[in-house]
C-alpha cells in the first residue's frame, strides 16, 4: 500500500498593517511589543492613561519611561547594596591579614620555643650525667674521709 505524502501548510503571510511594506520570503519578523498590561503583569496604568484620554502611544511611551525609572531605582539600590558588601569584604579581608600575620608570630614563637626545650633537655641530660658520675666519686671520698 503506497503511503501517501503529507505537506504541511504553508504558513500565511501575516496581516498587513495600513502602512507597512508587503513582507518578502526571507524578511526578517520583528514582532511590535503590545501596549503594557497585555502580558500577565497587568496594566493598570496603561488603561487609566487611556481612560484618561491620552493617546495610546503616549500612554505607551509614559508606562515604559516609569518602568525604565523603576529599573534605575532597583540597579541604583543594587549598587549601594554591592557598594556596602564590597566594604564589609575588604573589612574582612584586612582583619584576615591581621590573623594570617599574627599567625606567623606564633609560628616563629613556637620555633623558638620549641628550641629553647631542646636545649633545655640537653643541659638536664648532662646535669644527670654529671651527678651519675659525681655521686659514686663523692661516696668514695666520702667513705675514704669518715670511714678511717
Amino acid at each position: 500500500m503506497a503511503r501517501t505524502q503529507q505537506h504541511a501548510a504553508e504558513p500565511k503571510p501575516p496581516a498587513r498593517s495600513g502602512d507597512s511594506p508587503p513582507r518578502r520570503p526571507g524578511d526578517s519578523v520583528v514582532e511590535t511589543p503590545g501596549p503594557p498590561g497585555s502580558g500577565s503583569t497587568g496594566g493598570a496604568l496603561f488603561r487609566a492613561l487611556l481612560a484618561a484620554g491620552v493617546e495610546p502611544a503616549a500612554a505607551y511611551t509614559a508606562v515604559r519611561e516609569m518602568e525604565s525609572m523603576a529599573g534605575q531605582s532597583v540597579v541604583t539600590q543594587l549598587g549601594a547594596q554591592i557598594q556596602g558588601l564590597a566594604t564589609t569584604l575588604e573589612r574582612l579581608e584586612n582583619r584576615l591579614e591581621n590573623v594570617e600575620t599574627r599567625l606567623e608570630t606564633l609560628k616563629t614563637d613556637v620555633a623558638t620555643l620549641t628550641t629553647d626545650v631542646a636545649v633545655l633537655k640537653r643541659e638536664v641530660r648532662l646535669i644527670w650525667a654529671a651527678l651519675f658520675l659525681a655521686v659514686p666519686t663523692l661516696t668514695a671520698v666520702l667513705v675514704r674521709f669518715f670511714g678511717s
